[in-house]
C-alpha cells in the first residue's frame, strides 16, 4: 500500500496522481484522501484540480455516474466531499462518517498544523515537499524529516491508506 515515485520535473507525475486520486475516490467514495505538498497553495490547487475532474470531466462521470459532489457536506478548498446517488442520502452520510469522519479530499502544505488529527482512509499523497528554502541546510532538512515522521506518518494510523511519495 505504498509507492515512491521519482521522476524528472515535467514528467506529469503530479498530473498522474491527481487522476489516480480521482479514480480512487470513484472506486471507494466513502474513503478520505489527503494531499500534502510544499505549500498550502500548491496543495489546494491540486486538490481543486481533482475536484474539477470529479465535477466536470465527462469520462469520470461515465465511469462513476452514481458519485457526485456533495455540496451539502462541503465542496470548497476547505474540504471536498462526494456522495453516492444510488442510496438514500441519510444512509450515505452515516456510512461515510462510520468509515471516515474526514472530508473526502483535502490538501495542506507539509508544515500546516491542520494536518494534525487527519487520518485518511483512502490515500495519503505527499508530493514534492522539498523547496530551496527547506533544503538549504542540514537544520532545515532535519526539520522536514521531523515533520514527516512526527506529523505526516501518524496520519496513516489507524486506517493505513495508500501512501505515495512523489519527488
Amino acid at each position: 500500500k505504498g509507492y515512491l515515485c521519482e521522476a524528472f520535473r515535467g514528467s506529469t507525475k503530479t498530473t498522474f496522481f491527481n487522476t489516480w486520486t480521482a479514480w480512487r475516490i470513484g472506486l471507494k467514495p466513502e474513503d478520505s484522501h489527503l494531499r500534502i505538498q510544499a505549500t498550502d497553495d500548491s496543495a489546494k490547487e491540486n486538490v481543486e484540480t481533482i475536484a474539477n475532474i470529479i465535477r466536470y470531466n465527462p469520462a469520470w462521470k461515465a465511469l462513476f455516474p452514481e458519485i457526485e459532489p456533495d455540496f451539502e457536506l462541503g465542496w470548497s478548498a476547505e474540504g471536498y466531499n462526494v456522495k453516492r446517488t444510488d442510496m438514500p442520502y441519510d444512509q450515505w452520510v452515516r456510512l461515510k462518517k462510520n468509515i471516515s469522519p474526514d472530508d473526502t479530499l483535502k490538501g495542506y502544505g507539509y508544515d500546516s498544523n491542520s494536518i494534525i488529527g487527519k487520518h485518511p482512509s483512502g490515500s495519503l499523497v505527499v508530493d514534492d515537499i522539498h523547496t530551496d528554502k527547506n533544503t538549504a541546510s542540514d537544520r532545515e532538512m532535519k526539520s522536514v524529516h521531523r515533520i514527516v515522521t512526527g506529523t505526516i506518518f501518524p496520519c496513516r494510523i489507524p486506517n493505513n491508506p495508500w501512501t505515495v511519495f512523489v519527488f
